[in-house]
């Protein structure tokens, strides 16, 4: 089969079953070059010589050898050249804010829109570094500020989630969307939020974006702030009086997030903020639940000082102390039976928290439980003791625990 006609087949496969990124590397790099290296016995010296030069040009760009670089392309270098993740000289250039060098670049021909293999240009990678002035100059020369990568992000979500307030004023000018959405369907208002930027959130306020954006999931920005657990912005989205208790698609609100993270400095700016101390979720569970779930004890106790119900059930009539039982966290069940927490309590199932710790193991609140006067001789509505549920566990030293007098409870 003619050299030829193998190519042609190899090009028709290639375009069927690559990823764009692969697809858009290869025919940059030129059909015949990446042919010759799918077929070794193709290949030549002089491919291999071409190859080496290709890399030394790169390594000449990103130091900054103007005089090496240009030196290169006098070799037959060409000037839009890919390594194999598909830098250009000028992706390279631009990387580095190395304007004298990208301007060179652009003057032998350099294209300004070439994408690497995560579908990068140069403004791209500009825009990650924050090289505004180097933004400013490829924008004049034909860059397009609304490319996508292959996660779906324009250069404004990228400089704004690396917090470069004035790369991201370069792009204003240019009049770039303001609401295009990644892959994840994440804006740049939500990233500004997520990545802490307070400077930047208030850059994008001044432009008209909006506050009330929520993800696909129903989370507020305010919800995000406290995910990410950034202070700063969620002090900002307070001051600009979004709804603390606003809730998403899973009834969540914001200090649900902050006290299953522990956050006790932003659990406290929420309270300051109104929030509900004993807001329901969906599974009504309330802040004090998720944060006895988690274990974080500095956050049980800062709920229970604001008031929180020590006994609230969810939908599986579970009370806080429950979940901190399941999970086997003991200061969170200190804290919740020093404040009066029914240690006796019987979830949906008739198991109390003392059953829970036998059942999963927890030996170290098996103890705290029985030294408060849990009763050891209760069961669950299936007539199961404590010492059938750690026997069906193989929990041994759980059964050592809840003995009385050396006799197991049956």
């Amino acid at each position: 089969m003619a050299t030829e006609v193998m190519w042609k087949l190899g090009d028709l496969h290639d375009s069927i079953s690559l990823s764009r990124s692969e697809r858009q590397v290869r025919r940059a790099s030129g059909l015949k070059q990446w042919q010759l290296e799918r077929c070794l016995h193709l290949r030549s010296e002089l491919t291999d010589g071409m190859e080496k030069q290709k890399e030394s040009l790169l390594k000449a760009v990103w130091a900054g050898d103007v005089d090496q670089v240009n030196a290169m392309f006098n070799t037959g270098v060409p000037v839009n050249c890919q390594d194999s993740r598909g830098w250009s000289p000028l992706h390279c250039a631009a990387s580095c804010g190395n304007l004298p060098l990208v301007k060179f670049l652009i003057q032998k021909g350099a294209s300004v829109n070439m994408r690497d293999v995560c579908s990068y240009c140069p403004l791209h990678r500009a825009a990650l570094n924050g090289h505004t002035e180097t933004m400013e100059y490829l924008l004049q020369n034909g860059a397009s500020p609304d490319m996508l990568t292959s996660s779906g992000e324009s250069a404004l979500i990228i400089a704004v989630a690396s917090g470069h307030t004035s790369a991201v004023k370069v792009l204003l000018q240019y009049k770039v969307p303001l609401i295009i959405k990644d892959n994840k369907t994440w804006t740049a208002m939500q990233w500004s939020v997520i990545s802490g930027h307070e400077d930047v959130l208030d850059l994008l306020v001044s432009v008209g974006v909006s506050l009330e954006e929520e993800t696909s999931t129903g989370k507020t920005l305010l919800h995000l702030a406290v995910l990410a657990g950034c202070f700063q912005t969620t002090k900002y989205l307070l001051r600009k009086k979004l709804d603390v208790n606003t809730t998403d698609e899973d009834g969540q609100t914001a200090i649900h997030i902050a006290a299953e993270n522990g956050n006790e400095e932003i659990l406290q700016l929420l309270l300051k903020g109104g929030a509900s101390v004993d807001a329901l979720d969906k599974y009504h569970r309330t802040p004090l639940h998720r944060a006895a779930s988690s274990g974080s004890d500095v956050t049980v106790k800062l709920l229970l000082q604001h008031g929180a119900s020590v006994d609230s059930r969810d939908l599986l009539s579970m009370t806080p102390l429950h979940h901190a039982a399941y999970k086997g966290h003991e200061e969170a069940a200190s804290d919740l039976l020093l404040h009066g927490a029914d240690i006796n309590a019987k979830e949906w199932l008739g198991k109390t928290p003392l059953l829970l710790a036998a059942e999963k193991g927890h030996t170290q609140i098996l103890r705290c439980l029985k030294e408060s006067g849990a009763d050891l001789f209760v069961k669950t509505k299936w007539n199961e003791t404590a010492t059938d549920l750690a026997l069906q566990g193989k929990h041994e030293e759980v059964l050592n625990i809840i003995s009385v007098h050396g006799m197991n409870l049956c």
